[in-house]
């Protein structure tokens, strides 16, 4: 006569364990430090490395805008010295 052999079924632990952290409602998680508080980090200095560079440029461009309306200046004042001067006909021979 043959044997009964019982089979073994394997459950999956793992799955059961994710099924339950899928209904888990949202609780909101105390904060680490107060909201004002000033803290060095790399974020900080990006900012401050991008910030400086935005300044610098801005001035820049302040000092190539206040170079162009000297060169207009002066030309506007050329114009105005050649337009207003007194003009010699010389004869024609």
């Amino acid at each position: 006569m043959a044997t009964k052999k019982s089979i073994v079924y394997e459950t999956d632990t793992k799955t059961k364990k994710a099924n339950k952290n899928d209904m888990q409602s949202f609780k909101i998680s105390p904060s680490d430090a107060p909201f004002l508080t000033f803290a060095i980090t790399r974020q900080t200095l990006y900012w401050t490395v991008i910030s400086v560079i935005v300044l610098a440029m801005g001035l820049r461009i302040i000092h190539l805008q206040n170079t162009v309306n000297q060169i207009y200046d002066t030309i506007e004042l050329n114009q105005a010295i050649y337009n207003h001067s007194p003009t010699i006909k010389l004869p024609i021979h």
